[in-house]
């Protein structure tokens, strides 16, 4: 796995607490791309990240979108959760349905790493999703294999690296 030191400090060897949302238009899916993460030279992911200690899963999850895409959302229902363990990391992700309220989509940043990771934010057909290598996606995109599927996941998933 290729991490810079950007990222093993603030998110190794602890557990974190992730909020993901699944955000559709048409055909395609909201995916932010980090470089510099995972094992390959870049990471499709939907937008989301850690909770502070004291905050709501809904007010993450606003927040995250706000800080890497720009969006205002309204944060929908529980969808589906997983877990992902590759030592130095270890995650439990809840994934919601959200809608966009307002906002204008930009390339957006995660204010705990130092570097720049984000480098770009769209609405990815999902056949450009299942062109991708599975080392660029996400764990869940091994759980689906088109848009419906990926809106009617339920329950628990290990996501492999």
């Amino acid at each position: 796995m290729q991490t810079g030191q950007s990222m093993i400090s603030p998110y190794a060897d602890h557990l974190r607490v992730r909020v993901c949302g699944i955000c559709t238009r048409g055909e395609a899916v909201l995916l932010v791309r980090l470089r510099g993460v995972g094992r390959g030279e870049y990471f499709w992911t939907p937008p989301g990240g850690g909770l502070h200690f004291g905050e709501t899963m809904s007010a993450a999850l606003q927040r995250e979108f706000l800080e890497e895409t720009g969006l205002l959302i309204t944060v929908g229902p529980l969808l589906f959760t997983g877990e992902y363990v590759a030592p130095p990391f270890h995650a439990v992700e809840f994934f919601f349905a959200v809608e966009v309220v307002g906002g204008q989509l930009i390339i957006g940043h995660d204010p705990e790493v130092a570097v720049q990771q984000i480098d770009q934010v769209a609405f990815v057909p999902f056949a450009q999703i299942r062109q991708e290598v599975p080392a660029h996606l996400h764990g869940l995109f091994a759980h689906c294999q088109s848009l419906s599927e990926l809106q009617q996941l339920r329950g628990f998933f290990t996501f492999h690296p």
